[in-house]
């Protein structure tokens, strides 16, 4: 059993949308990371989806959520970052408040499906005083694309 003063201050993360490409992030901040970050919280409406994440991931005590803006709003205060690997559509209903809240955010690309979604993010993150925010290449580092770069 950990140490609950060390689980304290650990760096909480949340995933919003447990499909490939978020898996993909976790993957690779295992391996750099270690133990410097706990898996908090996980949204997705697949409870398939959630059930492997808390296997491979986490624990079946991590906190799930149908939604990104339900488990930003639940999980106020208590996070210190965010990987968002939901549909590109929902993207900026979990961004806005990861926002607000000045989480350090993993954004997967396309971050927006529209101009208007866009020119929100980019005013929202400015308002919110351009907290830590990194948009994902994620397709780079996957086998198949690994593979071709070491054959061209």
């Amino acid at each position: 059993m950990p140490n609950p003063v060390a689980l304290q201050k650990m760096k909480k993360l949340a995933i919003i949308g447990c499909g490939l490409r978020s898996d993909c992030y976790l993957s690779e901040m295992h391996a750099f990371l270690g133990k410097e970050w706990v898996l908090a919280a996980l949204a997705d409406p697949n409870p398939v989806a959630i059930e492997v994440y808390q296997k491979n991931f986490g624990s079946p005590s991590v906190e799930v959520f149908p939604d990104g803006p339900s488990l930003l709003e639940a999980m106020k205060g208590k996070l210190d970052g965010v990987i968002i690997g939901s549909p590109n559509v929902e993207h900026l209903a979990s961004l806005l408040p990861a926002l607000e809240q000045g989480l350090t955010i993993l954004l997967e690309k396309p971050v927006a499906t529209s101009m208007e979604d866009c020119v929100e993010m980019w005013r929202s993150y400015r308002a919110a005083g351009e907290p830590p925010l990194a948009v994902g290449f994620v397709l780079r580092y996957t086998p198949f694309y690994k593979k071709i770069k070491e054959r061209t």
